[in-house]
């Protein structure tokens, strides 16, 4: 199971509404189980501050991991994230042959959402909708 592309489909209509530009996308490499499911942004919250946040799924495991963080200099890619720090969020959802992709990308983009508002949302998500950032 892809969940990378039904991921991609949520959020693609956000970043026409909001600032976040897509990184980078991997497809699954479900055949060997070697290569994660990658997709990635960079956004830009009110007043200026940068959020990175991805998505990577693991074929073998069947996971799929949510991160959110925010870098502390312009320079650094992914800062060390201290334990209980307000800065990093991350979430893992496991998966089987009957989960629905399009219901589980819903529920991990309405998580990401949730924390995105956290730090500078203007509005409830809506997953029919694109979000907007103040």
């Amino acid at each position: 199971m892809d969940l990378i592309r039904p991921l991609r489909g949520l959020l693609a209509p956000m970043s026409e509404h909001m600032p976040i530009v897509l990184d980078a996308i991997g497809p699954l490499d479900a055949g060997n189980g070697k290569a994660p499911g990658i997709l990635e942004y960079h956004g830009t919250l009110s007043g200026g501050r940068i959020v990175l946040f991805g998505f990577y799924q693991h074929s073998t495991r069947r996971t799929i991991t949510a991160e959110m963080w925010f870098p502390h200099c312009a320079t650094q890619v992914r800062p060390v994230a201290r334990i209980g720090s307000a800065d990093r969020r991350r979430q893992v959802w496991s998966y089987g042959p009957a989960t629905d992709a399009q219901d589980l990308a819903r529920t991990i983009v309405a998580e990401v959402t949730t924390w995105l508002q956290a730090f500078g949302a203007a509005r409830e998500p809506d997953l029919e909708a694109p979000i907007a950032f103040a």
